[in-house]
């Protein structure tokens, strides 16, 4: 053949071989999602790439229009073929052969697309540039890149010291216990050799590097405050992590916005919202169960607990129109939300995740008519909740006990073991789980031991002291018999006042011809006159008849203070 008619020959194989595809078996899905054992099939045709996996039947695909270049690269188990789309963003798909190459640069030249070689550093230096370069931050070593970070992976961005930033990535829940992957990585980044940045810059300051680094990797990441957002609250007060923030609601993930730090957490992270009323009456909290949980530095936060006050109310409208809300959100949100600010907030976040808002059980009442008993868990006091199919503790550290996470249940300090024990004012609590942990709620009032044990068989929760605790019950029920009226400082002190106040009435509701002492007291008064030699001796007696009184109530010392006194006695 001429060279013209083997040019035209070639073409017309490239283009049978575009329209008929290429598969390509044994190919992984690179990233975080290589350790879920992503292993499947990749097929390259004129319309794009698609590559299905084997086990799942998740489905990923690239149309020849959305890419922006492909790459070659070494890397460990074989070869990897990325994709750099247009968005900034790029996927990996690894484990090709060597001789897969040539076939995928027919396919490229097909995309109008160069396949060009991508060379890796494999020095393992920590010393090299950081830089945020569309949807990825990349990090080369001598001119090579080293490794990249996806940044819509990145759930905090925060600058820990003057010229360090410090990036938290979003925890994946599916990964097995043995699997690995990057919870947080920090860039250090000096001031320039020469340069006049710590000169410069005010004392606590970060580093103009840092600083610049930082607001890069926030915007791009999607963690600044944008206008785009579906509704946004200000000023929000939170027990956990303390503080007031921010928070900015979108399609698929809120954001919180502090003094010191900002949170990214996304709607398939939310298991469900509780709303926690305070016995106080005064405010009502919100908890966000999150799993996996958040992270601030080496803490975990797996629930977000916001405080309002309880008459708050709240007037909301949402940027979304009313049409587009019914359709997105299956007509569990409207554009007018208000009420209670809590109600509201409760409201928002479900309608936005789908997941279920819960209640109190409303056949457990606390002494006084209360969803909640106070207690204390280790050394920090707080609320025990009671929900349908759960107990939750709060404030800290907040905890959430399933029912059927509950192995069973110990009372102590309930039974009646000798002279003076049914005097205890408390007991103890303490919840065994199934997997052998157990939970100690300390000091709960004796008042509330009869509607506590009652709920827990309702929900037919193990107890395991069953007959002691039964007998504590009808030693509780005699004691709540006569600690009705009594407050918090109820004690035998108060106890003491109590019965000198009974005994100071009785006194008073006598018979008047039985106070034959108050009548002749009457009598000496009329005939005293002041300044008579017996004025020392009333004085001194009615003193002391005041000291001998001092346990009584002030109502009934000042009576017996002004009693008439015997001036002569016989």
């Amino acid at each position: 053949l001429s060279p013209p008619q083997a040019r035209e020959r070639g073409h017309a194989e490239r283009a049978c071989a575009m329209s008929e595809g290429q598969n390509f078996s044994n190919v992984f899905l690179g990233g975080k999602d290589r350790a879920l054992g992503a292993l499947g099939e990749l097929r390259a045709d004129s319309v794009g790439i698609k590559w299905k996996s084997r086990t799942t039947g998740k489905e990923v695909k690239v149309a020849s229009s959305d890419m922006r270049g492909l790459s070659w690269a070494r890397v460990r188990g074989g070869n990897q073929l990325r994709v750099h789309l247009k968005g900034g963003s790029s996927l990996k798909f690894e484990g090709l052969k060597p001789a897969d190459r040539g076939p995928i640069e027919e396919l490229c030249r097909g995309y109008g697309q160069e396949l060009k070689a991508l060379a890796l550093s494999s020095k393992g230096l920590s010393w090299g540039a950081a830089s945020v370069e569309g949807a990825m931050i990349k990090f080369e070593v001598d001119g090579l890149e080293a490794f990249e970070l996806p940044l819509t992976e990145v759930q905090q961005a925060t600058i820990q010291q003057k010229n360090e930033v410090s990036l938290e990535m979003h925890t994946h829940d599916a990964l097995a216990p043995e699997d690995e992957m990057v919870t947080e990585i920090r860039f250090n980044m000096p001031p320039a050799a020469g340069g006049d940045e710590e000169g410069g810059e005010e004392e606590g300051a970060a580093f103009p590097r840092a600083e610049n680094f930082l607001n890069a990797v926030i915007s791009k990441a999607d963690l600044a405050i944008s206008g785009d957002a579906i509704a946004s609250l200000d000023d929000v007060p939170m027990a956990v992590p303390r503080g007031r923030y921010e928070f900015e609601f979108f399609a698929q993930f809120f954001k919180l916005h502090g003094k010191a730090y900002d949170f990214k957490v996304m709607y398939s992270s939310v298991v469900g919202v509780y709303v926690l009323p305070k016995p106080d009456n005064y405010h009502v909290n919100v908890a966000v169960h999150l799993e996996p949980p958040i992270r601030q530095g080496a803490t975990f936060y797996q629930f977000l607990l916001m405080q309002f006050p309880a008459e708050e109310s709240l007037d909301l409208t949402l940027t979304m129109a009313e049409d587009a809300l019914k359709e997105r959100f299956d007509g569990r949100l409207t554009q007018q939300l208000s009420g209670y600010s809590h109600e509201v907030v409760a409201s928002l976040i479900t309608g936005l995740t789908g997941k279920p808002l819960h209640t109190p059980s409303p056949s457990y009442k606390a002494h006084g008519g209360a969803s909640a008993l106070r207690c204390a868990q280790k050394s920090a006091d707080g609320y025990l909740f009671m929900y349908p199919k759960a107990f939750i503790f709060a404030d800290k550290p907040t905890t959430l006990i399933a029912f059927d996470q509950v192995g069973s249940v110990e009372f102590r300090r309930v039974e009646k073991e000798g002279a003076g024990a049914s005097n205890n004012k408390s007991f103890d609590m303490v919840v065994f789980k199934k997997g052998g942990e157990s939970l100690q709620f300390a000091n709960i009032r004796r008042n509330e031991y009869q509607a506590l044990f009652r709920f827990l068989q309702e929900k037919k929760l193990k107890i395991q002291n069953i007959a002691k605790a039964s007998g504590g019950l009808e030693d509780f029920d005699d004691m709540e018999t006569d600690e009705e009226g009594k407050g918090e400082e109820d004690d035998l002190h108060m106890r003491k006042i109590k019965r000198a106040r009974e005994r100071a009435a009785a006194a008073s509701n006598k018979p008047d011809d039985d106070d034959s002492d108050d009548d002749d007291d009457d009598e000496s008064d009329e005939d005293f006159k002041a300044g008579t030699r017996s004025t020392a001796h009333t004085h001194t007696h009615t003193r002391a008849r005041t000291r001998t009184c001092t346990h009584v109530h002030a109502h009934a010392r000042a009576r017996m203070y002004l009693a008439p006194v015997e001036l002569f006695p016989s």
